[in-house]
């Protein structure tokens, strides 16, 4: 995905988010696979199922953790990215 700041995914409707203390594990109800996320993961998850931009995202944890927007936008797609390449997400338009 060439992510850039407006870019929305969708979620796979197959996948079940599980809260685990600091974290979260996500599962595809079709597959079976599953995915670990840490704290941070799990905080970039809850925004996606509230329907933000990876744009908002950024800016959302970046106020939370003081750290850089541009910086936290690369983590963000970085993460994206890698949910996408498991079938975790979709691509939406933008």
């Amino acid at each position: 995905m060439s992510t850039n700041t407006r870019s929305r995914v969708a979620l796979n409707p197959h996948v079940v988010a599980q809260n685990m203390g600091e974290g979260a594990i996500l599962m595809n109800t079709e597959t079976g696979d599953c995915f670990e996320l840490n704290r941070v993961g799990a905080q970039i998850w809850k925004e996606l199922e509230e329907g933000r931009s990876i744009d908002d995202i950024a800016a959302i944890v970046a106020e939370r953790h003081a750290v850089d927007q541009s910086v936290v936008f690369g983590d963000v797609a970085k993460l994206i990215d890698r949910l996408l390449q498991h079938g975790i997400l979709f691509s939406t338009a933008s």
